[in-house]
């Protein structure tokens, strides 16, 4: 649907139909701490990180209710910005923003969606230009100005959204079913590892494999240069480009002799999100911080076999007694080096690979159906080329 200039009441400065709303959490009424995402919006903590990397002390936490938007200052310039529409009452840090909106004149959804658009992403960053980390505060996210069209407008867009969401919900649950069927999988070719039923015989991974991990230092970032991806940029099970920061081609060596990433290889986060291995499949060179590297040259063992063993209920309950760290969980680049694996012969592991390919070619159309309707979802379909004022 296009909308026109004569559907649009008019340029509005966000100041006059938002609030920001402030209730904190005294009585400890509310127990589900949420964060905010810019891939997946409102996700519960314990599932995003570890389940004590909030505070104990939940009392001075910001209540968000449904139809009410929170976003992190210093991460709303990449999209982390919500609508709650999930849960009826959820708390969050302190540190986020919450904003109540006069529905009256502007819609949360369609905020939401506004605030995802290019237009407003090129004002945050105006807003944000020269601040400490970028932090966006209330006072200047009420500057933003937005076209609003009719309520009646507005709810034909959310109803479209609501459409476009629901289909994605189904493409990520087509993709999940496959990982669960590769998890199956596994388990009949090569049994539940522990118990061991088929009696193979372990080896420590450091023995089978080339086990390295990134640097541990902070290179000072650069405008442009080589790519340093931590923990985060692999946590969702793949590389995730969109929140990078680059180092210089010093800087890059001198990590490239420790830890050179090549395709092929496993990287692997150890901090926050421990898990989540992600085989390489880019040529591109990148750097790698407080990250897992498992290399193959030379190895006799295949690297999706390696992947499967990573990604399974059999390595979580194998590091559960691994995990270190009080605010931030973290296993040891020593822990991985001695997790056992099964000593399974080459051809074996070669016919499990061709399997996962045959999956994986599954989950690219799928995730590539996902992509189409993301940019469905968040596409000029409220026609923000509408000149600003």
């Amino acid at each position: 649907m296009q909308v026109n200039a004569d559907s649009v009441v008019g340029n509005l400065l966000l100041s006059d139909c938002i609030e920001e709303f402030s209730m904190r959490n005294k009585d400890l009424r509310v127990k589900k701490v949420f964060s905010v995402t810019n891939s997946n919006g409102f996700t519960p903590s314990v599932d995003y990180f570890n389940k004590d990397v909030f505070s104990s002390d939940l009392s001075n936490y910001k209540i968000v209710r449904r139809g009410m938007l929170a976003y992190n200052p210093s991460r709303i310039n990449v999209g982390s910005v919500a609508c709650l529409s999930t849960e009826d009452e959820v708390i969050v840090s302190p540190l986020y923003v919450v904003i109540k909106v006069d529905e009256t004149k502007l819609l949360p959804e369609y905020l939401d969606l506004f605030l995802h658009s290019s237009v407003a992403l090129q004002q945050i960053r105006c807003l944000t230009s020269g601040s400490v980390r970028d932090s966006l505060k209330y006072t200047a996210f009420s500057r933003l100005c937005l076209p609003i069209p009719s309520i009646e407008i507005q709810k034909d867009v959310v109803k479209k959204l609501r459409i476009a969401k629901a289909a994605i919900s189904t493409r990520n649950l087509q993709v999940k079913k496959i990982d669960q069927l590769a998890k199956s999988r596994f388990v009949e070719m090569f049994g539940d590892l522990t118990s061991n039923p088929l009696k193979w015989k372990f080896a420590s991974l450091s023995e089978v494999c080339d086990v390295r991990d990134g640097t541990h230092d902070s290179p000072s970032y650069v405008a442009a240069g080589y790519p340093l991806l931590t923990s985060k940029n692999f946590s969702s099970g793949y590389i995730d480009w969109s929140e990078v920061n680059y180092i210089s081609k010093e800087d890059f060596d001198k990590i490239a002799q420790r830890s050179k990433v090549d395709c092929g290889d496993i990287v692997m986060p150890m901090i926050g999100t421990i898990g989540h291995p992600v085989i390489v499949d880019t040529e591109k060179e990148f750097a790698i911080k407080n990250v897992a590297l498992i290399k193959f040259c030379g190895s006799s063992y295949s690297n999706v076999f390696i992947k499967a063993i990573l990604d399974s209920d059999y390595f979580k309950r194998t590091i559960e007694g691994s995990n270190r760290g009080g605010t931030q969980k973290f296993i040891a680049l020593g822990d991985i080096r001695r997790i056992r694996i099964p000593t399974v012969p080459f051809e074996l592991q070669n016919e499990f690979a061709a399997f996962i390919e045959q999956l994986d070619k599954s989950k690219v159309v799928g995730k590539m159906q996902r992509i189409s309707l993301e940019k469905i979802a968040h596409s000029d379909i409220l026609s923000w080329r509408l000149a600003l004022p």
